[in-house]
């Protein structure tokens, strides 16, 4: 039998933690880069716990890992 039970817990992208259920201020960002031939490159997935955002740090942890992303 399988015990999966459709929740996966997520990470917050920059501090690490775990984000649980009740954190409804969280976000989680799907972002697609695009080559100059217009096709997608990669996909960077970014969550954000509702800490940072409560803090009013979000943006700039968000610039912060795209360009952190863009650099690999």
């Amino acid at each position: 039998m399988n015990n999966f039970s459709g929740y996966i817990p997520r990470k917050c992208s920059y501090t690490r933690q775990l984000i649980t259920a009740s954190d409804c201020d969280s976000i989680q960002l799907s972002i697609n880069n695009k080559l100059s031939n217009g096709k997608n490159e990669a996909k960077i997935l970014l969550v954000i716990c509702g800490n940072l955002r409560r803090q009013g740090k979000s943006d700039g942890i968000i610039n912060e890992l795209i360009e952190k992303a863009d650099q690999l």
